[in-house]
């Protein structure tokens, strides 16, 4: 990963279907507007207590101090929440990842020699991106494998 953003599982965007990056773009401007709206009061205040006159009228318009104090009381409480339950799903998903996974029942596990003979890949490359936290699979234009990068 480079700087803040996270990578994608299968970067290929171009893959995806018109109404895929339709329901993406509609997805991402329904989340900026709901964290627009919730900010909203905050940023309200804000400015109320900096004397902002434009937000004295917006703190007048919204039912008054006392409205949008109990309604900054709502929201910091649900994001305690949110925090507490993040928590706890981060705690139960690492303490389940220590867990060593079997494979499905009935299903055999492929041969590693085998596979990479089929593959047309180096064995310690394939070891070296089992260990790795991120590995770059490359294909070419038929679909056979051209490059295995381990990051």
């Amino acid at each position: 990963m480079t700087g803040l953003a996270i990578d994608l599982v299968i970067d290929a965007p171009d893959l995806q279907s018109r109404v895929q990056r339709l329901s993406t773009a509609v997805l991402l401007a329904a989340g900026w507007l709901l964290w627009v709206y919730f900010s909203f009061p905050f940023v309200e205040l804000c400015g109320w207590f900096l004397d902002v006159s434009i937000c004295s009228v917006w703190v007048n318009l919204s039912g008054g101090y006392l409205s949008l104090q109990r309604l900054l009381e709502i929201y910091t409480l649900t994001i305690i929440g949110w925090l507490a339950a993040w928590s706890f799903l981060g705690i139960g998903r690492n303490l389940w990842a220590d867990r060593p996974h079997a494979s499905a029942p009935g299903v055999p596990r492929a041969d590693l020699a085998a596979l990479c003979r089929d593959f047309g890949v180096d064995e310690a490359r394939v070891a070296e991106c089992r260990s790795s936290r991120v590995a770059t699979v490359r294909f070419d234009g038929e679909g056979r494998i051209v490059g295995l990068e381990a990051c």
